[in-house]
């Protein structure tokens, strides 16, 4: 998302927050130019070059279940759009997902809806150039940042959009799955310093 009005480019990252947080600055007067998705490259151009650059990233664990949850309760994973037979399971989702098997793992789109985040920051030379990356797990406060940095009145309240509650990550996991995620997810571990906790 870019708001020329702000001078400001938003990298909204599936599942962390970036709907809510897409909401409130349209509610607050951003103009929004670009697509829902897409990684930084996508944004940058010579007129953008000087714009505050954004995004929030989560814990992959967590983000990875909240992509499942999403999909199921979309129906995103049912027999309406792909085909798909079974109600599956989390852990069947993981292997597959691992495995890049289709219709689970649609090869142009998830290459960054279910890969590491951190791919979706890079500029045309491959390297991690944002202004500000914000945390799901700190997002009250991190989200307050942002409205500072851009000018935005500080009295706020950030909508919850496209929220899917459910019991906290580890609960979804054995050990199988948490190296599977792991493996999938290794550049955002290492670059943000994510943890399975």
């Amino acid at each position: 998302m870019i708001s020329h009005k702000h001078k400001l480019i938003f990298v909204h990252i599936n599942k962390t927050a970036g709907t809510s947080i897409k909401h409130l600055l349209l509610k607050h007067g951003a103009d929004q130019e670009g697509g829902e998705h897409g990684p930084l490259t996508t944004f940058i151009s010579d007129k953008t070059n000087n714009y505050f650059k954004f995004s929030f990233v989560r814990n992959p664990w967590d983000r990875f279940l909240s992509v499942y949850h999403f999909r199921r309760v979309k129906k995103v994973l049912n027999q309406l759009e792909h085909g798909i037979k079974d109600d599956i399971s989390f852990k069947k989702f993981v292997k597959k997902i691992h495995h890049r098997e289709s219709p689970y793992y649609h090869k142009g789109r998830d290459k960054f809806f279910l890969g590491p985040m951190v791919n979706w920051l890079k500029n045309k030379d491959g390297e991690v150039d944002m202004d500000f990356i914000g945390r799901f797990e700190n997002l009250e406060e991190d989200i307050a940042t942002v409205i500072e940095k851009i000018g935005l009145p500080s009295s706020f309240a950030l909508p919850h959009a496209n929220r899917e509650p459910h019991p906290h990550y580890t609960t979804f996991y054995d050990s199988e799955t948490v190296d599977l995620v792991g493996s999938m997810m290794e550049d955002d571990i290492s670059y943000f310093g994510y943890k399975y906790e």
